[in-house]
């Protein structure tokens, strides 16, 4: 099931963007420091989603084509290869003109 993480990435996006501007703001160099370490964290946790997003996409496209394929050919597969299939099985290809 995909989630839907966009949300989470536009909020984790805009934490990261409050904390840039309250450390251009600071007066003090730790405060902004910390500032700036929070908004890399933020930035940090939107990049996690997103990589989860595309992994949920990655692992759905490739159950759907595993899916799409037929059942019955790796069965046939393997009833050539027990048979001692040689290349005369094999459809006729034309050859390539040079």
């Amino acid at each position: 099931m995909i989630q839907k993480l966009g949300h989470y990435i536009i909020a984790c996006r805009g934490r990261a963007a409050t904390a840039e501007r309250r450390a251009a703001v600071a007066s003090d160099e730790r405060v902004r420091s910390d500032f700036m370490d929070l908004a890399k964290g933020w930035r940090n946790l939107a990049q996690c989603f997103l990589f989860v997003e595309s992994l949920e996409r990655f692992v759905t496209d490739a159950e759907r084509a595993k899916s799409a394929q037929p059942p019955d050919a790796p069965a046939e597969v393997g009833r050539l290869m027990a048979e001692g299939s040689t290349s005369s099985h094999l459809p006729d290809v034309p050859a390539a003109r040079t």
